[in-house]
């Protein structure tokens, strides 16, 4: 691989994170019954545990990046 600037062979290849998306996904309904149920046959105590806010999922957005090492021109790789 050449620099399209100036043309030398030193070229460093790089993933660069363009961005991240973080979704959430709640709890059932039939989960949250449950924990209202314990609840109110523990007399309360139960509330004092802590709750399971749901599952998080985090997806990264990465692009390829080509440094020039010699004149530090930078280009991305499709």
């Amino acid at each position: 691989m050449k620099c399209p600037k100036c043309k030398d062979n030193e070229v460093l290849i790089q993933m660069v994170s363009e961005g991240s998306k973080t979704t959430k996904k709640k709890n059932s309904i039939i989960r949250s019954m449950a924990r209202a149920t314990m609840v109110v046959g523990t007399g309360g105590a139960w509330a004092l545990t802590p709750k399971h806010d749901g599952k998080e999922k985090t997806k990264q957005k990465l692009t390829k990046m080509a440094i020039c090492q010699n004149c530090g021109h930078s280009w991305e790789i499709k």
